[in-house]
């Protein structure tokens, strides 16, 4: 069912030389019978998988550095920019749509990329966001105000910094 994957792992294979395999360290053992004549283990799918995975896993991080090229302060953990907004210090754009879906792309790609990312700190700055969001009740993301009456009492930023902080 899967021959096609086992002919990518084990791509060198000759009759009259036996099985040739790759160890770990990319040389070849013979099974049976030693000759002068090998090929180089830079030829064959099982070299040009390798590649291709390494093309798409820097393909994948640099897809998540453009998202926090748009929006940087998406970067990072995001747990010590809501420690810094819970202070007082207003960092300009922390609690904003924009950031939070360049957080949650930027991340998820990091992800598949391989690199090492925590989850905790994506997870808080993104439940910040959200609590900020529904304190507010309104965007400026789509340009439209899509304000209603039942979060006018929460509009300041006592209540919005409460907020988030559940968040």
């Amino acid at each position: 069912k899967y021959d096609y994957v086992y002919d990518l792992l084990n791509p060198y294979k000759d009759d009259s030389m036996g099985e040739l395999q790759l160890d770990d360290d990319m040389t070849k053992n013979l099974d049976d019978t030693t000759t002068s004549q090998t090929e180089t283990p830079s030829s064959g799918p099982g070299i040009s998988a390798f590649w291709a995975f390494c093309l798409i896993q820097t393909l994948f991080a640099g897809i998540a550095s453009i998202f926090v090229w748009i929006e940087p302060v998406s970067g990072g953990s995001g747990i010590p920019e809501i420690k810094c907004f819970l202070n007082g210090i207003d960092i300009p754009r922390i609690v904003r749509v924009k950031t939070l879906l360049c957080k949650v792309v930027g991340v998820t790609f990091s992800v598949a990329a391989g690199l090492p990312v925590g989850k905790e700190g994506p997870m808080v700055h993104s439940g910040a966001v959200v609590a900020a969001g529904i304190s507010q009740g309104k965007t400026k993301f789509w340009g439209v105000d899509t304000s209603f009456s039942k979060f006018s009492d929460f509009r300041n930023d006592r209540e919005k910094r409460d907020f988030v902080a559940c968040g």
